[in-house]
C-alpha cells in the first residue's frame, strides 16, 4: 500500500524533463491563450476536453511520476491538470483496492498499517441481492461475524474503529443488533468508545402504521484501550454559541459541588475562572441533513444500493485521521471514504466483496481528481 511517485510539471528551457506536453504534441492543449481565453479559461477547457478524450485518459499512465516539460511553468499550466490525473491514473492502477470477503483480505494485512478504519456492513440481510457475492447473516449470527471483523480491524489499525450500522424491523420488532453487538465486544474484552449518532432526516412517511420514522443510526467505535494515538477533536468543531451564563460547576459522589465554580462563603474560589474555548467539541450527534436526493456529494453514490454522505465521513477523517495518513474502508460500496479522503489530504484503501463496487469506486477517486463530484 505504498503511495504513488508525484507527477511535476517544469519548464522544460529551465531544466531537465521526460515528457514534452507542448503543441504540436499529443499532450498539448488545443486552446490558445488570447483566442481561446485568458490563462485560467483555457486551461479549465482544456480539463473539461480532456477528460472527454478516451485514447488520452487510457495513456496517463505514460506520465505517472514524470517530469512534464511546457514553457509556462512557474505559471500555472494545463500541465498540472495532466500532473494531476496522471497521478489519479496511478492512484486507480496501484493496489489500493481490494476485491474479496472483507475477513479474508484484511487478514493478508500487516498489523497497525491503517491510521482509521470506517465504513458500514451490510445491515443484516437488508439489501442482499442475490448471488451480489454478500454474506447473508441475520440476528446473533451477524453479530458473530461482525465480532470477528471488528477484532481483525483492530489488529490493522493503530487508531480508531468506527462502523456505522442499523438493524432490522420486522413484524414491529426491532432486532437490536447494534446494541448486541456492542455487548457481544464488550464481553470479549474489546474497548468501545461511547458510539456517536449519525442524524438524517429520514424518509418522509416512513416509520410504519404505529412507529417513528428513523432519524439516526450508531455508529458503533472500538479502539485498541487507552488515549487514541492521534484525534482532532475540535476539527469539525465552531465557536460556542452561547457566552458562558457563570462559572460551571459538577457534584462529587457525595454531593459536594466542585470544579471552576467552587464556591466558598457564597464566593468563588480564588483563581477559579472559567474560560470558554475558542472552539467548542461538536459533540457525538452528527447532523447530516438529508440522506439522499443529491445530497451525498456525487451522483455516483447513487449506484451503490445503501450509501452515506460525504459529510458523515469527513466527519470522522479530519476528527480521527492524521493528514496524510491511512483510512480504510472495509464496505467500500461507492468509494464515498476513498473520495473524502482524497480531498482532505490522506491516503486511503478501500475493501469490497464486489467488482462491480471496486470499478464504481476507480470512478469515483477519477471524479474527484477530476473536480467534477458536487
Amino acid at each position: 500500500m505504498d503511495w504513488p511517485m508525484k507527477t511535476t510539471v517544469v519548464n522544460k528551457h529551465h531544466g531537465a524533463y521526460d515528457v514534452d506536453i507542448c503543441r504540436p504534441g499529443p499532450w498539448g492543449n488545443p486552446f490558445h491563450i488570447g483566442a481561446d481565453g485568458d490563462r485560467a479559461a483555457v486551461i479549465a477547457r482544456h480539463k473539461a476536453w480532456l477528460v472527454k478524450q478516451p485514447h488520452l485518459m487510457a495513456r496517463l499512465c505514460e506520465l505517472r511520476g514524470k517530469r512534464l516539460g511546457c514553457v509556462c511553468k512557474p505559471r500555472a499550466c494545463h500541465g498540472d491538470t495532466l500532473a494531476a490525473l496522471a497521478d489519479a491514473a496511478q492512484l486507480v492502477a496501484l493496489k489500493q483496492y481490494y476485491c474479496g470477503d472483507v475477513l479474508d483480505v484484511l487478514r493478508t494485512f500487516p498489523n497497525k498499517c491503517a491510521d482509521l478504519i470506517f465504513g458500514s456492513p451490510p445491515y443484516e440481510d437488508a439489501r442482499n441481492v442475490p448471488n451480489d457475492g454478500f454474506p447473508v447473516y441475520r440476528g446473533q449470527a451477524w453479530v458473530d461475524w461482525m465480532v470477528e471483523v471488528c477484532r481483525e480491524s483492530l489488529r490493522v489499525c493503530r487508531g480508531l474503529v468506527a462502523l456505522v450500522m442499523e438493524g432490522r424491523t420486522r413484524h414491529y420488532s426491532w432486532s437490536g443488533t447494534p446494541v448486541l453487538l456492542m455487548a457481544d465486544l464488550i464481553r470479549a474484552g474489546i474497548t468501545l468508545r461511547k458510539p456517536p449518532i449519525y442524524e438524517r432526516d429520514g424518509v418522509s412517511g416512513s416509520g410504519g402504521p404505529d412507529w417513528l420514522k428513523n432519524r439516526y443510526e450508531f455508529v458503533v467505535c472500538a479502539t485498541n484501550g487507552g488515549q487514541l494515538r492521534w484525534s482532532n477533536n475540535v476539527a469539525m468543531g465552531h465557536p460556542p454559541i452561547r457566552g458562558p451564563g457563570g462559572n460551571p460547576t459538577n457534584r462529587k459522589q457525595n454531593g459536594s459541588r466542585t470544579g471552576h465554580g467552587c464556591r466558598s462563603n457564597g464566593l468563588l474560589a480564588p483563581g477559579k475562572r472559567y474560560t470558554p474555548p475558542k472552539i467548542a467539541n461538536p459533540g457525538n450527534i452528527i447532523d447530516c441533513g438529508a440522506g439522499g436526493g443529491g445530497h451525498l456529494g456525487s451522483q455516483l453514490a447513487h449506484e451503490n444500493e445503501a450509501p452515506f454522505p460525504e459529510k458523515l465521513v469527513e466527519f470522522f477523517i479530519r476528527s480521527f485521521a492524521p493528514p496524510g495518513g491511512l483510512v480504510l474502508d472495509p464496505f467500500a460500496g461507492s468509494g464515498t471514504v476513498g473520495a473524502v479522503a482524497l480531498k482532505n489530504g490522506r491516503r486511503f484503501c478501500l475493501i469490497d466483496v464486489r467488482a462491480s463496487q471496486i470499478r464504481l469506486c476507480k470512478r469515483r477517486i477519477m471524479e474527484v481528481v477530476c473536480g467534477q463530484s458536487r
